[in-house]
């Protein structure tokens, strides 16, 4: 999950992984409308996060001045503000235009709470995006804003302590203690049957583990994130959201301007997702090879870095704790 409070993390950037792209070309933007990009930023945070949503939807709007003027930068908002109904809308030159709340889109949530972790809402949502506000060649991209916990799969309605997914939704009453996520397969289902994405960006905790990073490898280009818990106040907006609509390197600009924001106490990663298979199967045969060692026990991962702990499982292994590494 998103964290108010920056952990120290004890190394700087991570080594990325062999998904990587070498590629070499600057990030550029273009003015052509035959270049015209969507991007569209999920907001879930009808959660304690909504005071982080007010500052980075401000930062959104700033980062938008600084886009074509073909392009199309869409947000999709779900906060805590009583009854109010999540809305769509496009952020053109600092400004909020076109918006449109679920009912206006012709949306019904499948249990009336209007949940952003919704499978309904998010493909609705999602399909009705792209739709009305098509890019030219595919170049689509899309930001997951909100809580993550990675790849702890459990099922679709979970206590508020478990940790499972993408984007956590209390419902409609905030006394409500009917917290639901989205599976990250429920998600990449969802993906598949919408435009291909040039990018994915996790502004959420845990999102690059290998699980979910080959999950949603047929449903985008390259996915850009964390591997730890990152902060509430979530990623400098007003310097990246130009790099959203950019060519050539733009995974890099951003990865680099977050890991300056973070003045260096954040792991980030950009994963080119063509490459995944490999990683598969190169992880495939490494464990092959772990369990001719070691048989059904657990590896020693003493001295291992790794992005979950609980009680005494800094000093003491437990395999039911030490996670993410």
């Amino acid at each position: 999950m998103k964290q108010i409070f920056i952990s120290a993390i004890l190394f700087g950037m991570m080594v990325l992984m062999t998904a990587c792209s070498n590629d070499d070309a600057p990030a550029t933007r273009s003015d052509d409308a035959t270049n015209a990009k969507t991007v569209l930023v999920y907001m879930a945070g009808k959660n304690d996060l909504s005071g982080a949503l007010e500052r980075n939807l401000k930062q959104i709007k700033e980062g938008s001045k600084h886009i074509g003027k073909n392009d199309n930068l869409l947000v999709f908002v779900r906060r805590n503000a009583g009854l109010e109904e999540p809305w769509l809308a496009r952020i053109k030159n600092g400004e909020v235009t076109d918006s449109l709340s679920l009912s206006d889109m012709g949306i019904t949530s499948s249990d009336g709470q209007n949940r952003a972790s919704d499978p309904v809402v998010m493909e609705g949502v999602m399909r009705y995006a792209f739709n009305h506000y098509p890019a030219m060649n595919g170049n689509y991209g899309l930001v997951l804003w909100g809580h993550g916990t990675g790849w702890l799969m459990e099922q679709e309605v979970t206590p508020k302590n478990s940790r499972r997914g993408f984007g956590v939704d209390v419902g409609d009453y905030n006394a409500s203690k009917d917290y639901r996520w989205i599976n990250i397969t429920t998600m990449a289902n969802i993906l598949k049957g919408l435009p291909h994405l040039k990018f994915i960006m996790g502004d959420c905790c845990h999102l690059m583990c290998l699980e979910n990073l080959y999950e949603l490898r047929n449903t985008c280009d390259y996915i850009i994130g964390s591997p730890a818990e990152i902060p509430g106040n979530g990623a400098p907006y007003e310097d990246i959201v130009p790099d959203f609509f950019a060519d050539g390197k733009f995974y890099s600009n951003i990865v680099s301007k977050y890991y300056s924001y973070m003045m260096g106490y954040l792991p980030l990663a950009a994963v080119k997702t063509s490459e995944m298979d490999n990683v598969a199967q190169a992880t495939r045969q490494t464990l092959q090879a772990m369990k001719e060692k070691i048989g059904n026990g657990y590896a020693d991962m003493k001295g291992t870095i790794h992005y979950i702990y609980s009680g005494n499982a800094k000093e003491n292994f437990n395999p039911d704790y030490n996670i993410f590494y």
